[in-house]
């Protein structure tokens, strides 16, 4: 109870150093996604005279993490808040850069989505995260971290016991950690039914349906899966288990394209994502290609 007040007290008072920006933020994503409404077309085209590209996205070529480098060496430093760091395709990281309006978003966006996956500021979870943070990091946030160095029976048993001592509500990250601790709870009955785990966040790694199913019934859970990376933050998420993933409409605009022409695809047909962010204000973020492919389910609007 005390960790989860300090949480709390200390998300209102970053909250107040930001003038109230961050959870206007929040409720601006939140009333933009709940109204279904799409990204202005507007802005998009705004965007694009921004950087000096026509206001028609689909003439617009698509951008690499290559793309991404040669615009950030170019940058001005001293306008950078925060990089964000991924793997790049070579082995050498792509820096995301950041001013500090748009890592502020970036927060409250993350605030939104894992509200809607079941947390609340405040909540006991685990994360799971391939580096480690400090001690006082987890304290502040209410976190209780895995780092998937090893998936020994040990490692996973002190961390399911941990959870049910904490009260963890969520857990957030890799689906394979997660199945091997709902595999440990099914052999121990005597602890099966004293979590209090309410929800299950899965991101970073494929969504096998099968063990998605498995953990659910296990656990008694809800489970959802997020498509984000650090490019972007996140891309996309589910609403509810096994639905379709509902792209944000804040600030990205989504495309699924034939990886040929390039040209958007109709409804029930896989093709290459596109991502562009109107929000990334250092460097332009347009038609992003992260290597990734998904299936056009409904275009709605």
């Amino acid at each position: 109870m005390i960790n989860r007040l300090l949480t709390r007290a200390l998300l209102s008072g970053y909250n107040l150093s930001q003038r109230g920006r961050l959870f206007r933020l929040s409720r601006a994503v939140r009333e933009k996604n709940n109204s279904q409404e799409p990204i202005s077309q507007m802005e998009v085209n705004r965007y694009l005279l921004k950087w000096g590209y026509e206001p028609d996205i689909i003439k617009a070529p698509p951008m690499n993490k290559q793309n991404i480098r040669e615009h950030t060496r170019k940058l001005d430093a001293d306008k950078v808040y925060r990089f964000f760091l991924t793997g790049g395709s070579t082995g050498e990281p792509l820096k995301i850069p950041h001013s500090k309006q748009r890592a502020l978003l970036r927060t409250a966006s993350i605030l939104y989505y894992n509200e809607i996956g079941g947390y609340r500021p405040g909540d006991c979870f685990l994360f799971i995260r391939s580096k480690p943070k400090s001690k006082l990091f987890q304290l502040l946030r209410n976190e209780i971290l895995f780092v998937p160095d090893d998936l020994t029976r040990d490692k996973i048993e002190k961390t399911v016991k941990t959870l049910i001592s904490k009260k963890a509500r969520v857990l957030i990250g890799y689906p394979s950690v997660i199945y091997e601790m709902a595999a440990y709870l099914e052999k121990t009955p005597e602890l099966r039914n004293k979590h209090s785990i309410l929800s299950f966040i899965s991101n970073s790694e494929p969504f096998d349906p099968e063990r998605a199913e498995y953990i659910r019934q296990v656990l008694q859970c809800q489970v959802i899966d997020r498509y984000s990376n650090e490019e972007n933050g996140v891309i996309a998420q589910q609403r509810a288990f096994g639905g379709e993933y509902l792209v944000d409409r804040y600030n990205l605009f989504v495309e699924v394209v034939d990886p040929i022409t390039l040209k958007p695809l109709p409804e029930g047909e896989t093709g290459k994502v596109l991502v562009t962010d109107i929000a990334s204000d250092l460097i332009p973020m347009i038609r992003y290609d992260p290597g990734d492919f998904a299936t056009a389910a409904e275009y709605r609007n």
